[in-house]
């Protein structure tokens, strides 16, 4: 069975990446996958994986308009006769659409489905949502609140199916990964606590509230340590937070990375207080696949990453008094910190896989309609 995936442009953030960890996935199962998009950051990466890249202009946000839409249609015709694709995977909403037409006009039945890691939630921006009602796609939900959100806007329930998020456990490994490496290369000590968070500095993933809670937590104990690892527009803000608050000897600003596996081993605990923009973050299940703890904001799908309290917990956004009083909590108490660790571990083996999660997906494929 031959994929095209779809996006605009693949960026390094979660939907710009999971695209590529899918296709890794199903090659494996004998799958030939394909990508097509704007000029993007992934292009090189998805090529030194084995994968064709074919460049779309057209596609690009920027670009959009009536015109770029039938240019981006005729190309995608192409091809889809050209590689004999049976299903189109859809990573943004104008994809879906753009698929829809090229499949009837390249004459082909095609499965057409689309993976939903965001959906409109401010009331003001709520037109945007219209389009669920006419989707010409199935919606793959990464999370049970993005499921019902699609039911409230519109969508028809028989066309969503909810397959999360997942680690692949082969690079995830716990057992294969050193905790000391990283924190030894930039001079992170053994009783140090480690407080991580693998994320695009956009504005919104909260980097600046964790420096906030940092400089709390250093009023009463020196062990506390924060590792920062991705880049962005917000990223000089951020750091000049932390020189302001005098908590920059305690802050490693790692920049952008690809592999984030490595640092994720070198945490003691995860974080992840966005303040909006997250349905179901694959950073905090790649946390939980290396056997970590995790706390975070109460928005979207994140509570549902906790398990039921037993894997982590989540507070209200911006709330640093809670989370410098989680924080302290669980830094002091190691056999709750481990007894949280060992259920973060067995949910993902339970429930978030890349193998599991890929099953659902692989379902969609092949189910008819």
């Amino acid at each position: 069975m031959n994929v095209l995936h779809m996006r605009s442009e693949y960026l390094d953030n979660g939907p710009g990446t999971q695209p590529l960890k899918i296709a890794l996935q199903f090659r494996e199962r004998g799958y030939e996958s394909y990508f097509a998009g704007a000029k993007g950051y992934m292009d090189d990466i998805i090529k030194e994986n084995g994968f064709e890249f074919i460049e779309v202009p057209s596609l690009a946000r920027l670009e959009r308009g009536i015109g770029s839409f039938f240019k981006s249609v005729s190309h995608i015709k192409s091809i889809i006769k050209d590689n004999n694709i049976n299903v189109v995977h859809t990573h943004n909403g104008a994809c879906s659409f753009i698929a829809y037409f090229a499949s009837l006009l390249a004459g082909r039945k095609v499965t057409i489905v689309r993976s939903v890691r965001g959906i409109e939630l401010r009331p003001s921006h709520q037109y945007r949502n219209w389009i669920y009602k006419i989707y010409p796609a199935k919606l793959l939900a990464v999370c049970e609140f993005a499921r019902k959100e699609l039911i409230r806007v519109g969508a028809d329930p028989k066309k969503i199916s909810v397959t999360f998020n997942g680690a692949d456990l082969n690079i995830f490994d716990k057992n294969s990964l050193s905790k000391e490496k990283v924190r030894a290369e930039y001079n992170i000590k053994p009783s140090d606590f480690l407080i991580g968070h693998v994320g695009a500095f956009s504005g919104w993933k909260g980097q600046d509230v964790l420096v906030r809670v940092l400089a709390k937590l250093l009023e009463k104990d020196s062990k506390y340590k924060l590792m920062l690892v991705g880049h962005g527009a917000d990223f000089e803000r951020v750091q000049a937070l932390a020189d302001e608050l005098n908590v920059a000897e305690h802050v490693v600003f790692v920049g952008r990375v690809m592999k984030s596996e490595t640092y994720h081993m070198a945490f003691d605990l995860y974080t992840q207080p966005s303040v909006k923009g997250e349905l179901f973050p694959n950073a905090i299940v790649e946390a939980m696949a290396l056997g970590k703890t995790w706390i975070g904001s109460d928005i979207s799908g994140l509570k549902e990453l906790t398990n039921d309290g037993k894997a982590g917990k989540v507070f209200e956004p911006n709330d640093i008094d809670s989370l410098v009083s989680e924080i302290e909590y669980l830094s002091n108490n190691p056999s709750m910190m481990r007894e949280r660790e060992s259920n973060a571990y067995n949910f993902v083996l339970e429930q978030l896989t890349s193998e599991k999660v890929c099953d659902r997906i692989e379902k969609a494929y092949r189910e008819d309609g």
